[in-house]
């Protein structure tokens, strides 16, 4: 008689490291990236205002901080150099991106001026 395997339970395991690569995809890559065109098509507008632009932008700044807080406390984040990261460094994500995303959307709004002035 052929000898049978047991059964194979579902490995629970591989979510929260696929979960934590998605979350760090996110917050180093992706979310960047949108914030970059979005800040284009803010500039871009023309003379007439349109406040959906700038509520996606600072929602996309708020997910990055989120995500990022997220990755430190469930999914095991690292800093650049491979140790654990910290509460101290998800502070100074945030504020630096806060900082960031602030002169960035200024800049934006600004050229949003001049090139409708053009």
């Amino acid at each position: 008689m052929p000898e049978t395997a047991p059964p194979r339970l579902p490995n629970t395991d591989s979510s929260p490291p696929f979960l934590g690569a998605v979350a760090r995809l996110y917050w180093m890559l992706l979310g960047n990236a949108g914030l970059s065109l979005l800040a284009f098509r803010i500039a871009q507008r023309g003379p007439e205002r349109t406040w959906t632009t700038d509520v996606a932008f600072w929602t996309v700044v708020a997910s990055l901080v989120l995500v990022r807080y997220l990755d430190i406390v469930r999914f095991g984040g690292t800093t650049a150099s491979g140790e654990p990261a910290s509460l101290g460094d998800w502070r100074r994500y945030s504020w630096r991106l806060l900082l960031i995303a602030l002169a960035v959307w200024i800049v934006a709004h600004a050229l949003r001026l001049v090139l409708a002035h053009v």
